[in-house]
């Protein structure tokens, strides 16, 4: 007995690649969160470290102080939500603490934390373009990923992805977002 040749697919042979299908999916779309993850911390990196740039670039030619921070009622604050301000200080404040901002510019992160020099929330340039010591800003998402931007005390930038760090800075600047985290609830 012949049977007559069918041009087409089996239910059993349909199901099979559709499921093969959905997992490749499924384990792509994983991986394609964690690109688009990483690319976000790396873009915040970028635009820190512009700013930092920025911050010197308008000391030098203003010849004058030019501070990086993250504003709250005029003065710098160590842990913002995604803004940093390049900012003055203003001239009539006795305390020296008060800022004007001159420029903002938005971060694409959930928390940023600013270490300046001498435990200082904030990195300011002289008008040589130098700072008073090392700071680092570091740029936190809720899913333990984080990029740092370092500054040393000449002005000179350096950007570092958590994926690209030490294991013991990463343990230590985890440490410091899953913090700030739980300062937040």
């Amino acid at each position: 007995m012949s049977y007559p040749s069918s041009k087409g697919f089996t239910l059993i042979e349909s199901m099979t690649s559709i499921s093969i299908i959905t997992i490749l999916a499924l384990s792509s779309l994983n991986s394609f969160s964690s690109f688009k993850d990483r690319s976000e911390m790396d873009a915040t990196s970028r635009m820190t470290q512009q700013a930092l740039l920025r911050a010197q670039s308008l000391a030098v030619s203003r010849q004058e102080s030019i501070t990086l921070c993250a504003l709250q009622n005029g003065k710098c604050a160590e842990e913002i939500k995604g803004v940093l301000h390049i900012a003055i200080k203003d001239i009539d404040d006795a305390s020296g603490k008060r800022f004007t901002p001159l420029e903002s510019v938005s971060l694409k992160t959930s928390k940023v934390l600013i270490h300046g020099s001498f435990g200082l929330p904030k990195i300011a340039f002289n008008p040589l373009g130098h700072t008073a010591g090392p700071g680092s800003i570091l740029s936190c998402s809720k899913d333990n990923h984080y990029a740092r931007v370092t500054i040393n005390r000449i002005g000179r930038s350096y950007r570092q992805l958590a994926d690209r760090d030490t294991t013991t800075h990463r343990t230590r600047y985890q440490r410091l977002c899953q913090k700030a985290f739980r300062r937040a609830t």
